[in-house]
């Protein structure tokens, strides 16, 4: 069998085509690049929330290296997780992700809000979850200060009506 494919990709090679391998090891390499230049953190986790696979940008939000993250489980950086959830990502089907907003904790312990898309991945019999997860935290204080501001402006209506009505305006004016 393994002449067979060796005499395979030869012939193809000397046709001028690329073997099926080589196409496939290129694609499987472009996809880990991607994956890894990605601008938000890539999570792959199992059933039981163990992480078995991050890229760059998961270790620099959360400040571990690559091997420890994949000695974590979720719960170890998302507190608020509930392994009673469980059961809701058994009901999830693939294709249809969800988004939920967390807060997730560093290593050195300082939190900050992220948004998480998370799949459901079937790799055989395995289902697997894969998670895309976004720093909000600029989002996060963009709408505090538009809600403060929103507030501020709310008030000064009212008193600027209030002031309105004590003074009249027409007396104001005959002074």
């Amino acid at each position: 069998a393994e002449t067979h494919r060796r005499i395979a990709e030869l012939e193809a090679l000397a046709a001028g085509r690329e073997p099926a391998e080589t196409r496939e090891r290129e694609s499987e390499e472009l996809f880990h690049v991607l994956v890894e230049q990605a601008a938000d953190a890539f999570f792959l986790h199992d059933a039981d929330a163990r992480i078995i696979d991050v890229n760059r940008r998961a270790c620099e939000s959360l400040g571990y290296t690559r091997e420890e993250l994949l000695r974590l489980s979720v719960k170890d950086f998302d507190p608020a997780f509930d392994f009673g959830g469980l059961d809701a990502w058994k009901r999830m089907v693939p294709g249809q992700p969800e988004t939920v907003e967390r807060v997730h904790v560093r290593k050195d312990g300082a939190t900050f809000p992220v948004e998480v898309r998370l799949g459901v991945v079937e790799s055989g019999e395995r289902r697997l979850f894969l998670a895309l997860v976004r720093d909000v935290t600029e989002r996060k204080q963009a709408e505090e200060a538009l809600a403060r501001r929103a507030v501020q402006l709310q008030t000064s209506a009212e008193v600027s009506h209030a002031a309105s009505s004590i003074v009249d305006p027409d007396e104001l004016m005959r002074r």
